[in-house]
Protein backbone atom coordinates (compact mmCIF):
# COMPACT_ATOMS: atom_id res chain seq x y z
CA UNK A 1 0.00 0.00 0.00
CA UNK A 2 1.61 3.28 -1.01
CA UNK A 3 1.36 6.56 1.05
CA UNK A 4 -1.46 8.85 0.68
CA UNK A 5 -1.10 12.55 1.06
CA UNK A 6 -3.15 15.09 1.10
CA UNK A 7 -2.89 18.99 0.64
CA UNK A 8 -2.51 21.75 2.60
CA UNK A 9 -6.02 22.99 1.25
CA UNK A 10 -7.42 19.68 1.90
CA UNK A 11 -6.44 19.57 5.15
CA UNK A 12 -7.73 23.08 5.84
CA UNK A 13 -11.02 22.13 4.63
CA UNK A 14 -11.73 19.09 6.46
CA UNK A 15 -10.08 20.98 9.97
CA UNK A 16 -12.96 23.98 8.98
CA UNK A 17 -15.59 21.38 8.48
CA UNK A 18 -15.00 19.62 11.66
CA UNK A 19 -15.12 23.10 13.57
CA UNK A 20 -18.55 24.14 12.04
CA UNK A 21 -19.80 20.43 12.47
CA UNK A 22 -20.56 18.64 16.02
CA UNK A 23 -19.54 15.14 13.98
CA UNK A 24 -16.75 12.96 15.28
CA UNK A 25 -13.26 12.81 13.64
CA UNK A 26 -13.81 9.49 12.60
CA UNK A 27 -17.33 10.20 10.65
CA UNK A 28 -15.06 13.01 9.03
CA UNK A 29 -12.39 10.79 7.93
CA UNK A 30 -15.23 8.70 6.43
CA UNK A 31 -16.80 11.82 4.98
CA UNK A 32 -13.47 12.54 3.07
CA UNK A 33 -12.38 8.99 2.68
CA UNK A 34 -9.42 9.84 4.99
CA UNK A 35 -7.69 6.11 5.63
CA UNK A 36 -6.47 6.62 8.87
CA UNK A 37 -9.29 8.19 11.06
CA UNK A 38 -7.12 9.58 13.60
CA UNK A 39 -5.55 12.00 10.75
CA UNK A 40 -8.26 14.84 11.22
CA UNK A 41 -8.11 14.98 14.63
CA UNK A 42 -3.88 15.36 14.67
CA UNK A 43 -4.95 18.13 11.59
CA UNK A 44 -7.16 20.22 14.26
CA UNK A 45 -4.34 19.89 16.91
CA UNK A 46 -2.09 21.15 14.33
CA UNK A 47 -4.33 23.72 13.22
CA UNK A 48 -5.17 25.40 16.99
CA UNK A 49 -1.55 25.28 17.48
CA UNK A 50 -0.60 27.31 14.69
CA UNK A 51 -3.38 28.30 12.59
CA UNK A 52 -3.41 28.49 9.10
CA UNK A 53 0.30 28.05 8.78
CA UNK A 54 -0.04 24.84 10.28
CA UNK A 55 -0.56 22.91 6.37
CA UNK A 56 2.09 25.37 5.08
CA UNK A 57 1.56 28.84 3.12
CA UNK A 58 -0.84 27.42 0.12
CA UNK A 59 -3.35 25.96 2.96
CA UNK A 60 -3.62 30.04 4.15
CA UNK A 61 -5.18 31.32 1.17
CA UNK A 62 -8.76 32.12 1.32
CA UNK A 63 -9.43 31.29 4.59
CA UNK A 64 -9.49 32.85 8.03
CA UNK A 65 -8.21 31.37 11.21
CA UNK A 66 -11.35 29.68 13.75
CA UNK A 67 -11.66 31.22 17.39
Amino acid sequence: MSKRSYSPGFKLQVVLEAFQSNSTDAKGARTYDIFYPVMPSIWKVKFEENGNRAFGAAGGFGHRAVG
